[in-house]
Order: structure tokens, then sequence, then C-alpha cells
């Protein structure tokens, strides 16, 4: 059910302290034996069917993925390191691959008003793009690494970028398909 409620005593919204996203401002929500009256009721689905959906849509690696893929890249590309250089040339392609063949399988779910369509592709791309992230994020904290890195070096960023990709939009079939991929 979708609903629009006032807030209240019934609920509570307590701050989520998120590494993975820090300086992100995440509230859990608490909301404790409210009643909803007919007239603010919005929509009302079945569990089964919004599971659905939601599996088909969080299974698709998103534009932000690659977006926060082309950033590393491109300071990758930008360090003076030979090997950093390297790491960006090698994987570029790989990510261009992984791009064009999630958004072809989004788009034809799309086009064919299936959104189920060839779900198992579609969630061991994002798995696979979580992986490449996590790669190249990783290379560019090593590039940049010594005795430490500065607070404000865009490593840091990046890499949080990538943990926050792999902890966003998390369900349990996603979580298995991650974790099968680590235990190869």
């Amino acid at each position: 059910m979708t609903a629009i409620v006032p807030v209240s005593g019934r609920m509570t919204a307590s701050p989520l302290d998120l590494h993975a996203a820090h300086g992100s401002r995440t509230e859990r929500v608490r909301i404790d034996d409210v009643f909803v009256p007919d007239d603010s009721v919005l929509d009302v689905e079945p569990l089964a069917d919004w599971n659905v959906v939601d599996r088909a849509s969080a299974s698709d690696a998103r534009a932000h993925h690659f977006g926060v893929a082309a950033a590393i890249l491109r300071e990758l590309s930008d360090e003076s390191n030979p090997r950093a250089v390297d790491v960006a040339a090698v994987w570029r392609p790989r990510l261009t691959r992984l791009r064009a063949a999630a958004y072809r399988l989004s788009d034809e779910a799309a086009s064919r008003g299936d959104i189920a369509y060839r779900v198992a592709e579609r969630l061991a791309t994002r798995v696979a793009v979580g992986e490449a992230l996590a790669t190249i994020s990783r290379a560019l904290v090593i590039t940049r690494a010594g005795r430490g890195l500065a607070a404000d070096d865009t490593a840091q960023l990046h890499a949080r970028n990538a943990l926050f990709v792999l902890v966003q939009g998390q369900r349990s079939d996603i979580r298995d398909a991650q974790l099968a991929q680590l235990a190869r």
C-alpha cells in the first residue's frame, strides 16, 4: 500500500550512520500502529506483484553505476603511474561492453513490456558491474596510497561510491548472486 499519512508521535526516525555513503543523511523510519483512512490511500498492490517489479528493476545495472565507473577510469587515465593508465585501458572496454549489455537487456525488457525478461542475465550483468567498480576503485586507491590517503582525495569518494552501489538496492537474490560469484 502507498499512502500519505500525517507525521505523528507514532512515527519515529533515527539517523543511520552509513559508512558506505558517508556524508549522506539517511534515517530509518519506524511506524507503529498508524491508522490510514481510505482517502489517504494512493495505491494498493499485492506484495507478490510488487516483488516481481522490484526484483526486475533491482536486477539492472543503472546509469549511476556507469557514471561512477567513468569518473574512476578518467582519474586512472590521468595518473602519472603507467600501471594506473594500463588499468584504465584494460577496464574501459570491459565496462563499455557491460554498459551496452545492461542497457540492451533493460531496453529489451521495456520494449516487450515484460519486466521479468532475461532477469537472470540482467542480474549477472549487474554483479559483473559491481565487481568491475570494486576493482577499478581499488586500483585508484592503490595508485594514490602511500603512508596514508588524504581525507579529501577523490579515490576515497569513489571507493565509497563503489561500496554504496553494492549496498544500495540489495535483495536476497542479488546478494546470493554476488556471493555466488565471489565463491567461484
